[in-house]
């Protein structure tokens, strides 16, 4: 089995790199977060890899990635439409996942039951 440490150090490179780009186009929220979670990556991956092991340290990357990659959607569209109607729009997308997180688990006994 293959560490997942090369992993790591390539993807805090590339949230390094993404932060630097986002400070020269002038997000500056966007290039903190990226910056944050390399840091996050960084010095936490001992600890992710001790408590959840190489599957788990790719996992948890994998996610923080989602979030920023996330919080860089709703830059953009704030560069776009605006910041009210990003912010409008990340909550109604919050609902929704708060939603099918709630309704996934009632349709899944739903199907063992059949009703």
């Amino acid at each position: 089995m293959e560490s997942a440490a090369p992993v790591i150090s390539q993807v805090s490179l590339l949230l390094i790199l993404g932060s630097g780009l986002a400070l020269i186009i002038g997000l500056r929220s966007l290039a903190g977060t990226l910056f944050a979670s390399a840091l996050l990556i960084l010095f936490c991956a001992p600890f992710l890899a001790a408590a959840l092991g190489d599957r788990g340290m790719a996992l948890a990357a994998m996610v923080i990635l989602i979030f920023i990659l996330l919080h860089a959607a709703r830059s953009m569209v704030g560069l776009f439409i605006g910041e009210a109607a990003a912010n409008t729009m990340t909550g109604a997308l919050a609902a929704d996942v708060v939603r099918y997180l709630v309704r996934i688990p009632a349709l899944i006994v739903r199907r063992i039951f059949g009703w």
